[in-house]
């Protein structure tokens, strides 16, 4: 009897050793322990671009035999410890003992930040980044990583598995060099297109064989013959040289250098003419510090301050006359208590926000036409939250990556990109935080029609531009630029025309600080704040968004503003259209503007 009791237990262990094995064996694949991060690149030369978003490139491999799916995250942090910002992440999935490449697309301050991967609920499981370098603008060649290639020599070459599938992702960006046409579909391939669309140098070089390459759909534009054109406001220009029969003096005078002014040697991205005092300029700070002022939690102070004096009143003279004069002991009591619970209740309902207060966003955006009615979008949100807790949001476009802008301090919450964007982030009541998003965006309504231009004679041009149906509100502001040179426009009668002849301001001064505001009455230098409170909303949103459709970000550089010199650009600032509104629970109450961008033909020019 005793035989079978030990052979029933013993198969019993058995069995439940086995099961024990099986959960664990299924708990390391699911749990990321068998996940390596190969390698990673920043941008696409090993360099960043302050104040910009980058991409992030980063090689992942699954060990395993199993299927792996779970959230790689992105933690900022200064120093070894202390995190600045939300969280990124995205979700990744791995097959069995597969190699593949993920891209995050942070925002870049500077240099002296720490960067951290870390993936599954083990802390171990991080890999600490190699630190960022900050550099130019970058212009790389795409090659294939599949294809035997021969040593390129000065150029730096990027992968074409490696172009980013968010047009956020080629903001630092300025040219690329092929020698060979890349295999590109669906989103990679509409962000090139777009990216040239918004301004980006394409180079095309001879193959191995002597002739240029040939594009095949979706990149069949490529393909003209000229010298030198246009797709948008971007260019395209075929040299007849091939990458690895470069020198760096060619590279420079041919592909890096070659939008500077005749003349002038220079680095790439490097500013010339600039003085350091006047053109200062800030990307992100002064439209925040404008939509701040939208969105404050309001309370009746003069009704507290007239409640505190109140009180003092009761609980001083009033219960001092009763207690020493009167003599009334039970009175003095009633009132000296019944003051304080009376007020405190006061004070506890004067201190609410009222029962009107609730979550509101205040949003300014800049919007860059890529035609087809789709829309290049930067915008910058004020998020006020009134009850405090967990807030949610997420927006109606594609290729969104999200920051909260947040140099020094760390924000409890995640900023989820990729293909389910979403923002989840923590608020204290009666609090606010300034979120920044990049995303692609599709409107249903017609693009502005050049009608009539003429700008032979300087002091006295003419412009007619229609925008009947482009917008669902009358603009705010209008303005033409051409040359360096900006004039106002009026709508009237579905039509904007300049609205003064003389009226032109040059385009980098109109950017600068107003020099006629630096001191006050006293004769006390006043603060950029204090320059900016003096204008109304929408002109101090105006010229902020206007410098970013340049790309500007620490300074005001020449160079950048003469990018596309030769094509119009129309600034429309108006109501913010419902598509550009977070889709959102948390926050009812949403109000913005918009400043449309579009670069139209001149003729003669």
């Amino acid at each position: 009897m005793s035989t079978w009791v030990h052979s029933d237990r013993r198969l019993c262990n058995l069995i439940v050793l086995a099961l024990l094995l099986n959960c664990g064996v299924a708990f390391a694949a699911d749990s990321g322990d068998l996940v390596q991060v190969l390698q990673t690149q920043w941008g696409f030369d090993g360099n960043v671009v302050r104040k910009s978003f980058v991409p992030l490139s980063v090689e992942l491999r699954n060990i395993s035999s199993k299927p792996w799916s779970g959230k790689l995250q992105l933690v900022r942090s200064a120093g070894e410890t202390h995190q600045i910002d939300a969280v990124l992440e995205i979700a990744v999935s791995l097959q069995g003992e597969e190699a593949r490449w993920v891209q995050l697309v942070p925002y870049v301050f500077d240099e002296q930040e720490t960067w951290t991967l870390r993936w599954g609920d083990n802390p171990r499981r991080v890999a600490v980044l190699p630190a960022v370098t900050v550099g130019p603008s970058p212009t790389v060649l795409i090659y294939d990583p599949d294809a035997v290639f021969p040593t390129i020599g000065v150029l730096r070459r990027f992968s074409e598995t490696q172009f980013p599938t968010s047009l956020a992702g080629t903001d630092t960006l300025r040219g690329l060099i092929f020698d060979t046409p890349p295999f590109w579909q669906g989103a990679r391939a509409q962000v090139f297109l777009d990216w040239l669309q918004a301004g980006g140098r394409v180079y095309l070089l001879h193959n191995s064989d002597g002739a240029f390459p040939v594009f095949t759909v979706p990149l069949q534009q490529l393909n003209q013959l000229a010298e030198r054109f246009h797709i948008g406001s971007g260019t395209v220009i075929r040299i007849p040289r091939r990458a690895e029969d470069l020198k760096l003096t060619d590279a420079q005078g041919l592909l890096f250098n070659d939008d500077l002014p005749q003349g002038t040697v220079n680095r790439p991205n490097q500013s010339f003419g600039i003085d350091a005092a006047s053109d200062f300029w800030e990307r992100d700070e002064s439209i925040f510090r404008a939509l701040a002022e939208s969105v404050k939690f309001r309370r009746n102070w003069w009704l507290i301050d007239a409640s505190v004096a109140a009180y003092l009143l009761a609980i001083g003279p009033i219960c001092y006359r009763i207690g020493y004069r009167l003599k009334n002991v039970r009175l003095f009591y009633i009132v000296f208590f019944g003051a304080a619970f009376t007020f405190s209740v006061v004070f506890w309902l004067l201190g609410q926000l009222g029962a009107n207060a609730h979550g509101r966003i205040a949003s300014a955006a800049l919007a860059e036409a890529l035609g087809n009615g789709r829309y290049n979008v930067t915008q910058w949100s004020q998020l006020a939250e009134a009850a405090g807790g967990e807030v949610s949001l997420t927006h109606g476009g594609s290729g969104i990556w999200y920051t909260t802008c947040q140099e020094y301090e760390k924000v409890n919450g995640v900023l989820r990109g990729g293909q389910n964007p979403e923002v989840v982030l923590n608020m204290p009541p009666a609090s606010t935080r300034t979120l920044l998003h990049r995303e692609t965006l599709a409107l249903r309504r017609p693009e502005p029609k050049l009608v009539s231009a003429s700008f032979d004679v300087p002091t006295q041009p003419s412009l007619s531009i229609s925008i009947d149906g482009c917008f669902d509100s009358s603009p705010q502001q209008a303005w033409a630029i051409l040359g360096g040179k900006a004039w106002p426009l009026k709508p009237k009668e579905g039509l904007l025309q300049i609205e003064n002849p003389r009226g032109g301001v040059s385009l980098r001064e109109r950017l600068q600080t107003r020099d006629d505001w630096n001191m006050t009455i006293f004769g006390v230098p006043r603060t950029r704040t204090e320059m900016e409170e003096r204008l109304p909303v929408s002109e101090r949103l105006l010229w902020p968004l206007l410098g970013n459709s340049y790309g500007l970000t620490d300074l005001i550089d020449p160079r950048l503003l003469a990018k596309n010199s030769g094509l119009l650009r129309l600034a429309v600032l108006t109501t913010m259209p419902r598509e550009f509104l977070a889709e959102t629970s948390s926050f009812p109450d949403q109000q913005g503007l918009v400043l449309f961008v579009y670069d139209l033909p001149v003729s003669g020019q």
